[in-house]
Parts: C-alpha cells; sequence; structure tokens
C-alpha cells in the first residue's frame, strides 16, 4: 500500500467547478454553493472506496440486481470552518454518514511554511477500524492542519481516512507522504489540482485565496 494514494479528479465538470472557485470575481454566495457541489464531486469519486453490497430489487415488471452503497460506515469531519460547505456537499451524496467537527487554526505568527496548529474544538463520533473517515478541508497547503486532524482521528481508531481537497500544494503532499510513513492508516487524498507553490504565508499558489474568507465573510 502506498503511504499516500493521490487521486487527482480531472473530470471536465469538476475541472469547470475548480476555474468558478479559483475566479476573483466569484461572489461569495456563489463561491459556496459551487464549493457545495465541489463537495459532491469527491463523494462521488470516492465512493469508489467504500463497501457495498450486491442487492436484489422489484422494478415494475420484475426482479433486477443492483448495488447497496454502505455509506452508514462514512464519517464525514469538517475542518472548521472553511470546510463546511464542502461536507454539506458530501452529506447529499452519503445521506446515512456520520458527521465529526475539528476547529483548527494554524499560528501564523510561528513563521515558516509549517505551522503549530491549535484544535480548540474536536467533537468527533466513535470510530472503528472499518469506518472510512473523510476529511473535509478545502485547502492542502502546508499540511499542518491535516496531520493535526489525522493524528486525533488515528488515536480514536481511525484506519481507513480519504482527505477530499479542492486545491493541494506539491510541498504539502511530499510533506504528507514524508510524515505518514510510520501511520497506522491507510490515507488517500482526492483532490481536483495539485498546485506548485506556496507563498511566505503558506498560501497555494495560484491556489484561490482563503476559502473561509470567500465562503462566509468576503
Amino acid at each position: 500500500m502506498p503511504l499516500l494514494d493521490v487521486r487527482v479528479i480531472d473530470n471536465p465538470v469538476a475541472q469547470d467547478r475548480l476555474r468558478v472557485l479559483r475566479s476573483r470575481g466569484t461572489p461569495r454566495w456563489v463561491f459556496r454553493e459551487v464549493m457545495e457541489e465541489c463537495g459532491c464531486i469527491l463523494a462521488y469519486e470516492a465512493s469508489r472506496q467504500l463497501p457495498s453490497r450486491p442487492v436484489t430489487v422489484e422494478t415494475p415488471l420484475a426482479e433486477a440486481q443492483a448495488l447497496e452503497l454502505l455509506d452508514e460506515r462514512v464519517v464525514v469531519v469538517a475542518v472548521l470552518r472553511a470546510g463546511l460547505p464542502l461536507a454539506h456537499g458530501m452529506l447529499r451524496v452519503w445521506r446515512r454518514a456520520r458527521m465529526g467537527f475539528v476547529a483548527a487554526k494554524r499560528i501564523e505568527e510561528w513563521g515558516g511554511d509549517v505551522f503549530p496548529v491549535d484544535t480548540p474544538y474536536i467533537n468527533i463520533p466513535s470510530l472503528s477500524a472499518s469506518d472510512m473517515v473523510v476529511v473535509a478541508d478545502p485547502m492542502l497547503a502546508t499540511a499542518s492542519t491535516m496531520l493535526k486532524v489525522i493524528g486525533i482521528l488515528e488515536e480514536k481508531g481511525a484506519r481507513n481516512i480519504i482527505i477530499g481537497s479542492v486545491i493541494s500544494s506539491k510541498k504539502g503532499v511530499e510533506r504528507l507522504r514524508m510524515r505518514l510513513r510510520s501511520s497506522p492508516a491507510r490515507v488517500m487524498l482526492y483532490t481536483f489540482s495539485v498546485d506548485p507553490l506556496l507563498d511566505s504565508r503558506g498560501f497555494i499558489i495560484p491556489g484561490l485565496g482563503d476559502a473561509g474568507d470567500r465562503s462566509f465573510t468576503l
């Protein structure tokens, strides 16, 4: 199993929604709505990793063989506040999923491109090794926040973790690969783009700016 399995979603619909999110002219309400759509797309793609079972259903004319997705085993964890619209989109697809929350804030005064992360609020439902835990966070920049969240989930028993992000940075992906060498969990990353650079503040370039601000305040 690779240390970090990365899947870039290059579907034209996903890439069109990414175009809208990147544009500085996109108004707040459109940004938030499209971010939720991206959560749906991430959930559709990540569903390939979920357990399912064959079932028989009655159509109006005869029996048919079908597939039932076992989405009650999904736990969506929203990284507050930016992850909320993304998580809401995921729940539109995984209707029986449970949900958890981690409020995370980088301590940016630290300097450099690796930040300590404060997590003043954590509310995670009970986890088992068979659960698929999906972390909803639009931006994987320095990976400081994501590594902190993964550590919290590992302590609570998560062994199958999917990261759902819209944009990731090359450096963030590399840092995840390095730090997850000793992880007890299988970790996958679904993202729409891996951007090449981070600026001096740890923001992804070209990125899309601050996803939380653009969803709720700007």
